[in-house]
């Protein structure tokens, strides 16, 4: 087995696949990107994660907190709610709450 180790504090480039069957640690404060341009994904070590475009999940996707969606929320099949559901309110008293006309 080959063990190595890399040490880097400045920029370095890899031209082949890395392959890893344990953890991989990036420092705080350090970002991951993949693509050829820019930051198309960029996963930052303090919780955040940005995608540009488009992001698949093939599963299951568990959301610890509120869900934003800044245009249309297309959702296919059927959706199980917990709790209060508000339409136009971010605070529903009831189990629908609808705000407005």
């Amino acid at each position: 087995m080959l063990f190595v180790y890399v040490g880097v504090s400045a920029s370095t480039t890899i031209s082949t696949d890395i392959t890893t069957d344990g953890d991989t640690t990036i420092g705080s404060g350090a970002r991951v990107g993949t693509g050829s341009t820019g930051t198309h994904l960029t996963a930052l070590a303090d919780d955040s994660l940005f995608v540009e475009g488009q992001a698949e999940v093939d599963g299951t996707a568990w959301f610890d907190g509120i869900l934003y969606a800044s245009s249309t929320l297309n959702v296919t099949g059927a959706s199980s709610f917990v709790g209060n559901v508000g339409i136009a309110t971010n605070t529903p008293g009831t189990v629908l709450g609808v705000q407005g006309r």
